[in-house]
């Protein structure tokens, strides 16, 4: 049994040239025996660096909060902690991203929700399938209120349900449930990769960015296995 935790992202006005708003879904897969190890690291990992019990995990902190006013080497230690943490405990990811302004500027913020939480399930069904294996997935609860998660999971449900023209149902064996990420460390891992990378896809490319890339893309991956490398920096940046 796996458990991938789902968060999203939005990227507005990006500075690279030739895209408009990202909107992306992440999805952190942990391995049914990864998933009390993990929080009990993370634990750890925001207790040596003095941040309170409690404090949420996000990308972009809201007012007020404690990493909202830390020190920029402090997120971008506990970033890379977290990453190495999710890392060593076989912890996978995936990331679908629209870019708004291409072929999909008629539709609504709505319905690119629906199709990238299609895609996610799809790859995420499919990576299941690579291991044989069955999992569920959790999602941060969307934001709106009562109403707008109601139609959301109506919307995961159909998915849950009949499958796509690409994935037959089966591999995911719930419907789709969400959770406060307020209280779900893997879901605050989920706001990181949703937000990281999204945010690294709306910068412009520097040279050297662009050769380890290329570098990158050149290794051959490993059948059936997620890629494992270790993070780069990564400091702060505001997500909207």
């Amino acid at each position: 049994m796996r458990v991938a935790f789902l968060d999203d992202s939005e990227q507005t006005s990006p500075r690279r040239a030739g895209i408009g708003d990202l909107l992306a879904f992440a999805a952190a897969i942990f391995p049914e025996h990864s998933l009390t190890p993990f929080a009990k690291d993370l634990s750890g990992i925001v207790a040596e660096r003095g941040i309170p019990a409690g404090e949420e995990i996000k990308w972009h902190p809201p007012k007020g909060s404690f990493l909202r006013q830390a020190d920029g080497q402090l997120v971008k230690t506990l970033r890379r902690r977290m990453l190495e943490a999710a890392l060593d405990h076989q912890v996978c990811t995936i990331t679908v991203i629209i870019d708004h302004d291409a072929r999909y500027q008629s539709y609504t913020k709505p319905e690119l929700g629906k199709i990238i939480l299609k895609w996610l399930y799809e790859r995420v069904s499919m990576h299941l399938g690579d291991h044989d294996d069955i999992g569920i997935m959790i999602a941060d609860k969307p934001g709106g209120g009562a109403r707008e998660e109601k139609r959301w999971l109506a919307e995961a449900l159909e998915l849950t349900r009949d499958g796509t023209e690409y994935v037959e149902p089966g591999r995911v064996v719930l419907p789709v449930v969400t959770a406060d990420s307020r209280h779900v460390p893997h879901l605050q891992l989920a706001d990181l990769i949703a937000a990281a990378t999204t945010g690294a896809i709306r910068r412009e490319p520097t040279r050297a960015r662009t050769r380890a890339t290329a570098s990158q893309a050149a290794a051959p991956p490993q059948p059936g296995r997620c890629q494992r490398r270790r993070p780069r920096g990564l400091g702060p940046t505001k997500s909207v």
